[in-house]
């Protein structure tokens, strides 16, 4: 869906390309001509619930809580409604993550692993922004972001890389997170700066999806602390909010993006 948009701080996409899709979130309900709610059910140690998503009328806000001791969240994803090929994606994005959890705005590809002899055409998970209140060995790092790739799937012949910490004051206020994504290189930027440029991953030659969301876990990993003993709160109080201002993806003018509604099964993240 093409939107004419005025000009905002930081948006600012390469020469020759144009927007080609947007959400400014300044509805009062998800927009499911471009949006699903993704994974839903249990995932990790949180359920995955529509429940955890609001707006509040120029914001998207996924909160993650505590109810009856169970804890919830949410992904909203493009998966079977917008999969484009290369671009420019951009998101103002505030994080508000504390103990056992990470909030992300990251891209996925159908295939990825499918073909490990040309992981290229298999796709990647591209983890645009990853952000964590603590990591495994109680550090704070509220104030940085990680950018992560993995391909060839998730099982044993999986392979990663990643930016390690990167950024600085990041814990408040909105920030914006871009991702250049061109037929043989990657560029990963912070507030219209670069801080990392892929490292050893090969270049998705997939469509992939982009999705927002948080997760909970503290049992197969301490990645992100653990979940405190008294959980997050319900959904009234809960300080664990990922909120986004908006999310812009521009094409480049010299290719038109494929939207592919029907593609196999996605793959599942471990």
């Amino acid at each position: 869906m093409l939107l004419t948009l005025a000009p905002v701080l930081f948006a600012a996409p390469p020469p020759s390309y144009h927007l080609a899709w947007s959400d400014e979130f300044n509805g009062a309900a998800l927009d499911t001509n471009q949006w699903d709610y993704w994974l839903a059910g249990r995932r990790r140690n949180a359920v995955n619930t529509p429940e955890a998503v609001s707006f509040n009328g120029s914001n998207l806000v996924i909160t993650t809580y505590t109810s009856n001791r169970v804890h919830y969240s949410a992904f909203i994803a493009t998966d079977r409604k917008f999969r484009p090929r290369y671009g420019y994606w951009e998101a103002s994005i505030k994080w508000s993550d504390t103990n056992g959890i990470w909030s992300a705005f990251w891209m996925q590809s159908p295939t990825m692993g499918a073909n490990h002899d040309d992981p290229q055409a298999s796709g990647s998970e591209i983890d645009i922004a990853e952000h964590r209140y603590m990591d495994g060995k109680s550090n704070n790092i509220a104030g940085q972001v990680q950018v992560n790739l993995h391909w060839n799937g998730y099982g044993a012949g999986a392979k990663s890389c990643g930016s390690g910490n990167a950024g600085n004051g990041l814990a408040t206020g909105f920030h914006t997170y871009g991702f250049l994504w061109t037929t043989n290189a990657y560029e990963f930027q912070i507030d219209g700066a670069p801080v990392y440029h892929g490292g050893a991953a090969p270049v998705s030659q997939s469509p992939e999806w982009v999705i927002l969301g948080s997760e909970v876990d503290d049992t197969s990993t301490t990645w992100a602390g653990f979940i405190p003993a008294g959980g997050y709160g319900d959904p009234g109080t809960s300080a664990a909010k990922l909120t986004v201002d908006y999310i812009r993806y521009y094409a480049p003018d010299a290719e038109v993006p494929d939207k592919i509604p029907a593609n196999p099964t996605p793959t599942r993240q471990p």
